[in-house]
Parts: C-alpha cells; sequence; structure tokens
C-alpha cells in the first residue's frame, strides 16, 4: 500500500477462528460470522467452478439443488 502512496500504513493481525475450536464470547461470535460468511459465498464459487472449470450451464447446476 506504501508503493502507491498511502502513509502511516498499519499491520495488525487478528486471529480469525475458522472452526468450532473458539473459545470465549467474542471469538465464538466470529466464528459464527465467519461460517455465515462462507456459507453465503459458497454458491457463487461452487457455480464459478461447475460452469468456468467442468463447463455446465446455470440451468443444470440449479436443478441439481
Amino acid at each position: 500500500m506504501r508503493d502507491v502512496g498511502f502513509v502511516d500504513v498499519v499491520e495488525k493481525r487478528t486471529m480469525w477462528p475458522i472452526g468450532a475450536w473458539a473459545k470465549g464470547e467474542k471469538m465464538k461470535r466470529l466464528r459464527a460470522w465467519c461460517k455465515e460468511d462462507m456459507m453465503m459465498g459458497l454458491q457463487g464459487l461452487s457455480m464459478a467452478v461447475f460452469s468456468r472449470g467442468l463447463g455446465m450451464s446455470a440451468g443444470v447446476f440449479f436443478r441439481g439443488m
């Protein structure tokens, strides 16, 4: 980001739980949000793989659901 002109760039590393191992209320809440984000994006990701990678049409993809 500094290469394109941003100044005062700070890198902050944060734990982001993706499994059932989350401990504490805050981490469990983050895990729930992460799971929801992943589930919402799964259809689009699957559609891209099946249509671009396997050449399937949207009609074939949705008929199997």
